[in-house]
């Protein structure tokens, strides 16, 4: 059983590699994309997590254009993993569009992590390229033990910071890969509150 699941995160992994390329790709408006109550009320709740747990994050949250929430993200391995989680972007606090985040990596790599992650744009350039398909994240390094709460990564850097608040796991990793992120625009905001 647990040779199967192996070959399986293994086979899962290489094809959301392939698929994804580890790069951003912007999709074409589809004529009836809408965001449900359900996705608006996970990504919230989020934010709200977020808010509650890390006080110092009110001035992006103040001072940053729009952000991309990811309410569950999934990262998984041993040798070979991945990373998987959707959610929404907001704009001047207006759903804009969906979002997905894939991630592939090998190397030194064994464990789990379930955690949430909120990519911060500064300005209309950090928010543009990350519409666009010209923003991606290359390489890891680092430890997350049984982690509750938290963040990392804080700071903008090319109009972007990065955080994540981690609801539980154990990783422990050493790994080349690459993040890659898919945005599908919205064609009607207008019913998303």
């Amino acid at each position: 059983m647990t040779k199967i699941f192996f070959y399986q995160l293994v086979i899962l992994s290489l094809s959301v590699f392939v698929n994804s390329g580890c790069s951003h790709t912007a999709k074409q408006p589809e004529s009836h994309l809408k965001v449900s109550t359900t996705e608006i009320s996970s990504a919230k709740t989020a934010v709200n997590l977020f808010q509650q747990s890390n006080p110092e994050l009110d001035p992006y949250f103040q001072k940053a254009l729009g952000y991309a929430i990811y309410p569950s993200v999934i990262r998984f391995g041993f040798g070979v993993g991945g990373a998987y989680g959707s959610g929404l972007v907001f704009e001047n606090q207006q759903v804009v569009g969906r979002t997905q985040l894939w991630q592939f990596m090998y190397g030194v790599l064994a464990g789990g992590q379930y955690y949430s992650k909120i990519i911060f744009f500064k300005d209309e350039d950090a928010l543009k390229a990350f519409k666009e398909g010209s923003f991606e994240f290359v390489g890891n390094a680092g430890a997350a033990l049984l982690t509750l709460g938290g963040s990392s990564m804080p700071g903008f850097s090319s109009g972007v910071a990065v955080f994540t608040h981690n609801k539980f796991g154990l990783i422990l990793e050493l790994t080349p890969g690459g993040m890659g992120f898919i945005y599908e625009p919205l064609q009607n905001t207008a019913d998303t509150d």
